[in-house]
């Protein structure tokens, strides 16, 4: 067995804005599915939480924070305090 054969599949952390609705809501359950761990980020606190929480039910790992990514310095300390407990 070759030493890359070996290695564990790594686990991703994404960060998806706009991921409370529509297609952003889509590509979220998508990626979750795919094992990766999602932070929805999204200006409407409903369908982010929906989004997260539906992940969560269906067995992913998901949180949900209500930001607008233009505000930079929001965005930045929500992932480092979601990074910092994933």
């Amino acid at each position: 067995m070759t030493r890359s054969a070996e290695r564990q599949p790594m686990r991703t952390a994404v960060v998806l804005g706009g991921g409370g609705l529509g297609i952003g809501g889509g590509i979220s359950r998508a990626l979750a599915r795919s094992g990766h761990r999602v932070l929805v980020v999204d200006v409407d606190p409903a369908g982010a939480r929906e989004v997260a929480v539906a992940i969560q039910t269906a067995g992913g790992e998901s949180d949900w924070r209500a930001i607008d990514v233009r505000d930079h310095d929001a965005l930045d300390q929500a992932v480092r305090e979601w990074a910092s407990t994933h």
